[in-house]
């Protein structure tokens, strides 16, 4: 989301939080129900009311599928846990912003106001104890407006390290497993070979998300030798 240094707090933190929601449910919806399901058809197959090669086959199918839902359930969960970190970042520095914004307004009003009631010298008489009680406060309010600079200044960098912290988060292993580091721009960089090499230890469930996000893959795997391209499909 588009913010400025004196607009550190833009953004909608409900929003935000709507969307680690909708992680978060989803999270709940795999392990309670797709999760759960297979995991009682696994134990079906393995305590031997199914008889047969077929139970052996679909248990040593299914048990691993298991813990990938389960993967794919933390890393929903580890998405909804930095989009709430970052909702109330966000929060915090909006509130603090407009608390500096009033301050600073203030400020910019008394220096307005001080320096009509100090009279040019020469133009009329003024007390010199009134005009240097104004110069003095004035001088004050110009400090106090500098440490305001100061304020922006720290509420710009606490935005951007949460940004930062919640770009990290989505694109760690907590959150995308083995597919973290497997961007645009990295995989623009691999040769079809490197990428195939990549390729090679990721599960059926993380190359069908990986190709959902990059339809582009398909065609530059279609670079590499055919014969490598057939072994890494085998």
């Amino acid at each position: 989301m588009v913010w400025s240094r004196l607009d550190p707090g833009a953004g909608d933190p409900s929003s935000i939080r709507d969307a680690a929601r909708i992680r978060h449910n989803k999270a709940y919806d795999l392990r309670q129900v797709s999760e759960a399901k297979l995991r009682i058809a696994v134990g079906v197959a393995t305590s031997g009311l199914w008889q047969g090669s077929a139970a052996a086959a679909f248990a040593a199918k299914a048990d691993p599928l298991v813990d990938e839902i389960e993967a794919i359930a933390s890393e929903l969960d580890n998405d909804g846990d930095a989009l709430n970190a970052y909702a109330s970042a966000v929060e915090s520095i909006k509130t603090d912003a407009d608390g500096v914004r009033r301050t600073e307004q203030e400020l910019q009003e008394k220096i307005g106001s001080y320096g009509r009631q100090i009279m040019p010298e020469g133009v009329s008489f003024q007390d010199p104890i009134t005009r240097d009680k104004l110069e003095h406060k004035l001088a004050a309010a110009r400090a106090d407006l500098r440490h305001v600079e100061g304020q922006w200044d720290a509420l710009e960098s606490r935005r951007r390290a949460a940004d930062a912290a919640c770009a990290h988060a989505l694109s760690g292993t907590k959150s995308r497993g083995a597919l973290a580091g497997l961007t645009g721009a990295a995989i623009k960089d691999l040769t079809p070979e490197e990428l195939l090499a990549r390729l090679a230890g990721l599960s059926a469930a993380e190359l069908a998300a990986l190709f959902a996000r990059h339809p582009e893959l398909a065609g530059k795997i279609a670079q590499a030798d055919p014969a490598a391209v057939a072994a890494w499909w085998a």
